[in-house]
């Protein structure tokens, strides 16, 4: 994972993605809000089973959840295939990913690919310096790309 200002990078597999974290954590601290109220109606209602109201609220809360739930898939602002992400390093606006052999950048905004380079092992150490980008692999090997 790899998290700046508005969004966190996450790998999965061969997938990369990236989130809008800051709208999306708060929408799911209300959804966990929510969830903890609707369990505390929940058991007033197994003890008041006639209550309209609880019922009412209940439904209302449970409502809410649904909609908060609908809404978060749209935080993840782009999704793409990732020939094994290993390492990260993030430059201005662009996202670094070392894999098995390979290291990739990409666009931070839209996830377009905008090169890539063979490297000698998997790429998991990713550094950046002086407009350079420094890649170290598993098998020793440093490489530098400009």
């Amino acid at each position: 994972i790899l998290v700046n200002k508005q969004f966190a990078f996450l790998h999965q597999g061969e997938s990369l993605t990236a989130l809008d974290r800051i709208p999306y954590v708060a929408l799911q601290s209300e959804k966990r809000q929510l969830l903890s109220k609707k369990e505390k109606v929940g058991k007033q209602l197994k003890s008041c089973k006639n209550d309209q109201a609880l019922k009412t609220q209940y439904a209302e809360i449970g409502a809410k959840v649904k909609e908060i739930t609908a809404k978060l898939p749209g935080f993840f602002k782009w999704k793409i295939q990732c020939e094994h992400p290993i390492g990260f390093a993030m430059g201005g606006n662009t996202l670094y990913v070392g894999g098995n052999g390979i290291v990739m950048a990409y666009d931070a905004s839209t996830g377009e690919k905008q090169w890539s380079a063979r490297v000698t092992g998997r790429a998991y150490g990713l550094a950046i310096s002086n407009g350079r980008l420094l890649v170290s692999t598993d098998r020793g090997h440093i490489h530098c790309f400009q």
